[in-house]
């Protein structure tokens, strides 16, 4: 393995499972768990970077301020020991009160990652250019392993990040969906609709899509069983019929074909 004082790139993942990466090498099981909290925070707020009491109070939330300072100072050196490199030119810097990674570095954070190929993908789509749009979305799909801290799943400060996170996940295979059936690639809309109703069932553009996408393909059984599925799923959750504009497309697809599906 690389050594840790010799490394030059840090790779943080907190979609899905944490992890930790040196130089491509997995060091989460060497982190210890308050270190890896402490790392989970500073990539959280890697712009803005933690202050010292907010990071103390987070880590130690039963402790005495000077006993939970110290512990920090204690913990930010094993951190530093642990990925090598300190002052200047380590992974993390502290600057008047406050700590943050040290970004002039090679760090990478899939959350950034992720939400950067989000907004390459609307760029292209917003210019026309389909394809690209299609290749940023699906490299950003491909970054979402699981939802944010996942681990962490009770921890109130993840907890509108981690929602912010999952409605960009679900935009980007609405998205996904939506240029795959502008090209024709029916099956794929298909694909990706499944992947948006098992992470929310209620999402009627989904279903929506689904029937579009099967009665393309002269699949008009399957479309009407997605239609099903929708109004039996909808009445579950929410207590109500689907809405007028998915009658409709169901509608307009059966009466186009003089059929009548109960």
């Amino acid at each position: 393995m690389t050594s840790a004082t010799h490394a030059e790139r840090l790779e943080v993942f907190l979609l899905g499972t944490f992890r930790v990466l040196l130089d491509g090498q997995d060091v989460t099981r060497q982190i210890r768990p308050k270190s890896r909290a402490l790392l989970k925070a500073l990539a959280a707020n890697r712009s803005a970077g933690v202050p010292k009491d907010a990071l103390a109070e987070l880590l130690w939330p039963d402790a005495f301020p000077s006993s939970s300072h110290l512990s920090l100072k204690v913990e930010t050196h094993n951190l530093r020991r642990m990925l090598g490199g300190s002052g200047a030119d380590g992974w993390i810097l502290v600057r008047d009160g406050t700590y943050r990674l040290n970004l002039e570095r090679h760090i990478q954070i899939d959350v950034v990652r992720f939400e950067e190929r989000f907004r390459l993908g609307k760029r292209a789509e917003a210019d026309g250019d389909l394809a690209r749009a299609r290749e940023e979305y699906a490299s950003a799909l491909d970054l979402y392993c699981g939802d944010y801290l996942e681990d962490d799943l009770y921890e109130d400060s993840a907890l509108v990040v981690r929602e912010r996170l999952k409605d960009l996940h679900l935009e980007t295979l609405g998205r996904l969906a939506s240029l795959a059936r502008k090209e024709r690639d029916y099956a794929a809309t298909v694909d990706y609709c499944h992947q948006i109703v098992l992470a929310d069932p209620c999402r009627e553009d989904a279903y929506q899509q689904l029937m579009l996408a099967h009665a393309a393909m002269r699949q008009f059984s399957r479309a009407g069983a997605w239609y099903a599925v929708a109004r039996h799923t909808i009445k579950r959750e929410l207590d109500r019929d689907v809405s007028r504009q998915t009658k409709e497309v169901f509608e307009n697809l059966f009466s186009s074909e003089g059929t009548s599906i109960a």
